[in-house]
């Protein structure tokens, strides 16, 4: 990176994905990586790339909920439109609206 400015992951497979997964979780007390253990572990060989995409990705759809949680709760939104929106049923958005 410091010659190319351009940052390119390498390839290498994680031997210990659980393992890795808790320490990252511990240091920096993000419960994401503990409950991507689950995803992960089926998987054959997973590089670091894999582990940050799937975190990431679930951090973006929890704040879409978020924003659409507080849409309905400011009357702009339908409970329906919102579960449509977050690709869920509306038993299971009306479970977001309640926590």
């Amino acid at each position: 990176m410091r010659v190319s400015n351009d940052y390119v992951a390498c390839e290498t497979v994680i031997k210990h994905v659980d393992e890795l997964l808790m320490l990252m979780s511990a240091m920096t007390k993000d419960d994401r990586f503990e409950e991507t253990i689950n995803e992960l572990s089926r998987k054959e060989s997973v590089t670091m790339c894999e582990v940050l995409d799937k975190v990431e990705a679930r951090g973006r759809k929890e704040g879409v909920i978020s924003v659409l949680i507080s849409l309905v709760k400011d009357g702009i939104l339908s409970v329906s439109e919102a579960a449509k929106r977050a690709d869920m049923s509306e038993e299971n958005f009306k479970q977001y609206l309640k926590s």
